[in-house]
């Protein structure tokens, strides 16, 4: 055999094991596709007050004026204690009507010592009855069954939470003041976030 021949043989094997390695590559290679999409669906967040009760009364407080809701705000109540141990409480809702569950993020509630001031009506100045009267006035937020509302809770897309608000003249107050005095700042302030 001639060396073309043997360079034609080799060539023609070199060509074959080519092929053999194409195919066989192509065997062990695979296209993977995704083709895919997305979407989001509409959400509300919608956390709001409703349903405010009558009032609850122990003793004889005086309503000079009743409290007014609005969508995210209890507002106006405005009331005479005349006794120790006098209070008026009014049950309300707190209401989840979004699609998002929400959660009680903070809640405050003024004291005393944060917010709360009684000042003598005609003078309009701080006296030592107005200061017991502040040391004795209180106001509260719980659910309506006397539960404490806690920081943290998660109202839930479609759920309603029970509360009442209370506003108290301590009992145990040693006095009655001989004058008026006004008290302001009882107020509650509740912030709900996304959970």
């Amino acid at each position: 055999m001639g060396s073309n021949t043997v360079k034609n043989i080799i060539l023609g094997i070199l060509a074959v094991a080519l092929i053999g390695m194409t195919v066989a590559y192509a065997a062990l290679t695979q296209k993977l596709t995704i083709d895919s999409q997305a979407s989001v669906a509409g959400s509300t967040w919608d956390v709001h007050f409703a349903n405010l009760g009558d009032a609850q009364m122990t003793g004889e407080p005086t309503i000079t004026t009743p409290p007014e809701l609005s969508n995210t705000t209890i507002s106006g109540l405005d009331v005479a204690f005349t006794l120790p141990g006098e209070s008026v409480s009014y049950t309300f809702d707190i209401v989840n009507n979004g699609t998002i569950d929400a959660r009680l993020d903070k809640m405050k509630i003024n004291t005393k010592d944060s917010g709360i001031t009684c000042k003598d009506k005609l003078t309009s100045t701080e006296t030592d009855e107005s200061r017991n009267v502040c040391d004795n006035i209180t106001l509260t937020i719980t659910q309506a069954d006397g539960q404490p509302i806690n920081e943290k809770s998660v109202l839930g897309s479609k759920e309603t939470l029970n509360a009442k608000l209370t506003v108290t003249f301590n009992s145990a107050a040693t006095s009655v003041p001989s004058k008026e005095i006004i008290v302001d700042g009882l107020d509650a302030v509740f912030e709900y976030i996304q959970d």
